[in-house]
């Protein structure tokens, strides 16, 4: 006679076949954070806060004013200079346009900024990448910087000073929202504060 084996309540004993519930997804998740999130001692894991990285909107200005001064360069030398003149400084505006591109794409491209509830994040480099970290923790002052520009895109500069010694003043540059960033630091530093506190009087 077979014997009765009753279902397993231990949820890692359970396989998932076709139709079967999969694991659940994470509410919300960023790429490149460090895989152990919990902190020494087994405190509870870190919360995904924010993710992004400078938007090209930021350097509008620059564009626009480099744009200017060389359509009034071409203007004056088609005036003033001879034709073979003026087509060899439109090849150099050209070239210096590009490079001026690559570089503010290598900028936007190459820095990306990740706020957990714990820590900031700051990767930098499109083939290396170095990443730096500094704990809400330790951060002293948050600044929120915006430029005409940026005022007009909603954009602006969020400078967080900071008692790390490696990294005093830690700069998210030209992102979206930097208000509501800079927020999220102030908040989640005063509650890194709180429990540290209520741990010491323990």
């Amino acid at each position: 006679m077979a014997d009765n084996v009753s279902p397993s309540n231990d949820p890692d004993s359970r396989t998932s076949g076709l139709g079967a519930p999969g694991p659940p997804e994470a509410a919300r998740s960023f790429a490149n954070v460090d895989a152990a999130r919990a902190p020494a001692g087994g405190d509870a894991a870190e919360d995904a806060l924010w993710s992004g990285r400078t938007d090209w909107k930021h350097f509008a200005g620059m564009i626009l004013a480099y744009a200017a001064a060389s359509t009034v360069l071409l203007v004056g030398s088609l005036i003033w200079l001879e034709l073979r003149w003026a087509g060899w400084l439109l090849l150099a505006v050209v070239v210096v346009g590009i490079v001026i591109a690559a570089r503010l794409a290598v900028i936007v491209l190459s820095t990306r900024y990740h706020l957990t509830s714990e820590r900031l994040f700051i990767e930098r480099g499109l083939v290396s990448l170095i990443k730096d970290q500094t704990e809400l923790i330790r951060v002293d002052d948050v600044r929120v910087r915006k430029r005409l520009v940026d005022r007009i895109f909603n954009l602006g500069t969020v400078e967080v000073m900071s008692t790390d010694m490696s990294d005093q003043s830690v700069v998210i540059e030209g992102v979206a929202d930097a208000d509501e960033v800079a927020e999220l630091i102030r908040a989640h530093m005063r509650t890194a504060r709180k429990k540290s506190l209520f741990i010491e009087n323990l």
